[in-house]
């Protein structure tokens, strides 16, 4: 959580992934108010928390518009997540 005084800017939810060959540090939700702020920051801290538990890979599921912004950080498409409506 990125904070201000007593104002919330960012809140991130991440979670470490063991698959067989690699261990993934997956961004699940990510947040808040005026993200170009703080999106820098909350990516080297996620790097940084890698590091430290030995996890060397990054994975987010994002919209386009959060996409463009990351790539600047290193990141790239790995994969499509398609959505569809459920009609009620």
């Amino acid at each position: 959580m990125v904070t201000k005084g007593d104002d919330v800017l960012a809140a991130i939810t991440i979670e470490a992934i063991k698959y067989p060959l690699r261990t993934i540090l997956f961004i699940h939700n990510m947040g808040g108010k005026n993200m170009r702020s703080w999106i820098k920051q909350a990516f080297d801290f996620c790097k940084e928390l890698g590091k430290e538990l030995g996890i060397d890979y990054i994975e987010t599921a994002v919209r386009p518009s959060i996409a463009r912004m990351i790539e600047k950080y290193g990141a790239e498409q790995q994969r499509i997540i398609m959505g569809m409506e459920i009609k009620l």
